[in-house]
């Protein structure tokens, strides 16, 4: 079994490595459900809609709670517009918000997360 990102950052902290991440959102499981099927239509891989729908909310909550107080640095960016948006920057569970209105959102998605 692969090991979990977890493990694999407080690996590479302890052996001397510098952490940064780089989460990518959109603003909801939809979003990713729609643009797998688009992918499929274009002769891409299909991924089953639940795993989308799972994943969306794991990788949300698991980046907010665990992932970026590990790193020694991270940075958040929405992905629902043509180009990139930097909405935060932060390193470990200190925050810097470049686009108050995007990170209300993401963290409305993660304060609904089950």
């Amino acid at each position: 079994m692969a090991e979990s990102p977890q493990l694999l950052i407080v690996g590479a902290r302890d052996t001397g490595y510098s952490v940064s991440i780089a989460f990518l959102f959109v603003e909801s499981a939809d979003v990713c459900v729609a643009r797998v099927a688009a992918r499929v239509r274009a002769d891409g891989h299909d991924v089953p809609e639940s795993d989308i729908r799972r994943r969306f909310t794991r990788s949300i909550r698991n980046f907010w709670v665990i992932y970026r107080e590990l790193a020694d640095n991270w940075v958040l960016l929405y992905n629902g517009t043509p180009t990139l948006e930097d909405i935060a920057v932060g390193a470990r569970s200190q925050t810097a918000v470049r686009d108050s209105d995007q990170f209300a959102a993401f963290l409305a998605l993660v304060g609904d997360l089950p």
